[in-house]
């Protein structure tokens, strides 16, 4: 193989990665928010029930309210976790990019240097 093939193909898998990389990002935001947000009906849901249901048992409409608030609590705390988590990894994806051009221009000046002293 020459080096252009081989240039070409770690090119193509390379930007086949990156479509990848983005369509997995959109699907695992989308299935989350969708977990998130039953998760979130469902507890909200035996809020109510037991609200119109035990109005005697004030216990157990409080525990219910708790529970309501822990979720609503987690869910946050997973969804803004979540975004930094994303943010990070953009910023590292970019990093490493931006170590790789450095990289390319090193090589790309040592082969000159190298070229010259021949």
């Amino acid at each position: 193989m020459t080096d252009d093939a081989i240039s070409d193909g770690f090119l193509y898998n390379s930007l086949c990665q990156r479509i990848l990389d983005k369509a997995l990002k959109v699907l695992q935001e989308l299935q989350r928010e969708e977990l998130l947000s039953l998760k979130r009906a469902y507890t909200a849901e035996q809020r109510l029930a037991l609200q119109h249901l035990c109005q005697l048992e004030g216990e157990m409409v409080t525990q219910a309210v708790q529970q309501d608030l822990k979720e609503f609590e987690c869910q946050m705390a997973t969804r803004l976790l979540s975004d930094s988590e994303l943010s990070l990894n953009e910023q590292r994806k970019q990093i490493v990019s931006q170590v790789d051009e450095d990289v390319s221009h090193h090589v790309a000046q040592y082969r000159r240097q190298l070229k010259e002293e021949e």
